[in-house]
């Protein structure tokens, strides 16, 4: 089913960047990796240290899954992020309701390839929509301003 009743045309789309799972998954999956190897090594029983692997492992591959099911669509009329894996959550934005956009971009994130964007809106009735870890921001920055017009604030 389409997101919208009225046609459409999708733009762009994407999920995070990679390096979002560098603060979610990873500080998971690799300790939970390590105590998978040495639980399993040895001649003792480490069941406990077994029971912790598992458990990490699992949590690790639930935010990877969840990084996976976050995605962001521009159309030429809203901005949607989906999210969610038992429960997806829809968020949208008509484009005609941003007054201001900010693109930031750490270190981290000019080297590897991501910003973080900020989509201001009028009034205080809803607050500033936050996209974190947008692959290819410059691109994407560009896209959005055209679509803004004269009114995106830098």
């Amino acid at each position: 089913m389409p997101p919208f009743p009225n046609p459409e045309r999708v733009l762009t789309s994407w999920r995070q960047h990679p390096s979002a799972l560098a603060t979610s998954a990873a500080p998971l999956i690799l300790p939970g990796i390590g105590l998978l190897r040495y639980s399993l090594s040895g001649a003792g029983a480490r069941v406990p240290l077994l029971w912790l692997a598992a458990f990490l492992l699992l949590v690790g591959a639930w935010a990877v899954a969840d990084w996976w099911m976050d995605e962001v669509v521009v159309t030429d009329q809203h901005v949607l992020r989906v999210r969610g894996i038992l429960i997806r959550h829809r968020t949208v934005l008509p484009l005609a309701h941003i007054t201001g956009m900010d693109c930031e971009r750490s270190v981290a994130g000019r080297i590897l390839g991501y910003g973080d964007f900020l989509l201001r809106t009028a009034g205080d009735a809803q607050e500033p929509m936050r996209l974190a870890y947008v692959p290819r921001p410059d691109e994407r920055y560009a896209l959005l301003g055209s679509l803004l017009g004269r009114r995106v604030v830098t």
